[in-house]
């Protein structure tokens, strides 16, 4: 008997959601929607069993299947007619649960009038970063419960071998994605005083709503002007197991992003022992640093390594609040 109806979009997150549910729930209860025509990206395949959904004759048939489900869980705000749906179906939106991702609460000036509607009036609110409540309601006058879950696989500590002995020339990696709000150019301006300590820039490129490729060229032409051959932009997609091969060799990543994102990468990137540079003002660095676990501050740029002491520290704690288990606890905690 199906109880919960999950509504997706085709994201790299999804088919490792989609297995962690299947290796630790029972599968007959859930329902995964994609609401898109039929594509398999990210890892996604057949053996999923999605359903894809997308015309008027789809949603009609969608708005019965949320009226006789248990629980929804709307993964990210991104589709209008799922908004809609919401809006003028009340009731739908007391048994949602809304998997906050960022861009879709971010920049509320931008959002249309159903969309802070449902943000206002769904029943709960999913996600660990206390600070992104405090905006929400503050923003949307959101009424939602607050649930307490890091959500995805990709926010889980990895064990990996450390190289505690960093005092080599540094890799560096700069920002996760081409959006503007990585703060690229900047950041490549005050790095080059430091160039002679640094073997390379490393910078993900491949990933990008805002901006496009002019930014994107933008990016690549100023950090080859500075860093030359040391410069290293990453273009294509890259799967998890290619994207973890470049983390495990990186000495220092700076995100200097002036929202939070990108928490799944830091995660991996701290338990990597990683020094890790991020802004204050984000949600990020309150909710890290409330859990003893070591960030650094943008506008303090250091090469200077952290002490064995720090990184064992970091990898201390992230395993007590980003393990497996945790993460079933708390999917248990919305399906019961």
């Amino acid at each position: 008997m199906i109880k919960y109806v999950h509504i997706m979009i085709s994201e790299k997150f999804m088919p490792p959601y989609m297995d962690f549910i299947q290796e630790n729930f029972d599968e007959s209860e859930h329902l995964f929607i994609y609401i898109t025509s039929e594509k398999y990206q990210f890892g996604l395949t057949p053996s999923h069993n999605v359903k894809f959904m997308h015309t008027d004759d789809d949603f009609l048939h969608l708005a019965n299947i949320l009226k006789a489900a248990e629980k929804i869980i709307l993964h990210g705000l991104w589709r209008d007619k799922i908004n809609h749906l919401l809006v003028t179906n009340p009731i739908l939106l007391k048994k949602a649960y809304w998997v906050m991702w960022g861009a879709d609460y971010y920049l509320p000036e931008s959002k249309s009038e159903e969309h802070r509607e449902v943000i206002k009036n769904v029943g709960y609110c999913v996600t660990h970063i206390k600070g992104d409540i405090a905006l929400i309601k503050k923003s949307y006058q959101a009424k939602g419960q607050h649930i307490n879950c890091f959500a995805y696989t990709s926010n889980l500590y990895r064990q990996a071998p450390i190289n505690i002995n960093r005092d080599h020339k540094k890799k560096i990696i700069v920002g996760n994605s081409a959006a503007l709000n990585n703060n690229h150019i900047a950041i490549f301006d005050r790095l080059y005083e430091h160039s002679s300590d640094i073997n390379q820039v490393i910078v993900p490129l491949s990933y990008a709503k805002i901006g496009g490729k002019r930014y994107i060229n933008q990016v690549i032409e100023h950090g080859q002007s500075l860093f030359g051959e040391k410069f290293k932009p990453l273009l294509d997609f890259l799967t998890f197991d290619e994207y973890m091969t470049y983390l495990k060799n990186i000495d220092i990543a700076i995100y200097d992003h002036n929202r939070q994102q990108g928490m799944g990468t830091l995660i991996t990137l701290l338990s990597l022992g990683v020094k890790v540079f991020i802004r204050p003002s984000v949600a990020t660095w309150d909710l890290l640093t409330s859990q003893n676990i070591q960030i650094f501050d943008t506008n303090k740029l250091s090469l200077e390594g952290m002490s064995e002491k720090q990184i064992n520290n970091n990898i201390y704690n992230l395993k007590k609040h980003y393990s497996e288990k945790m993460l079933v606890k708390q999917w248990q905690s919305i399906f019961n």
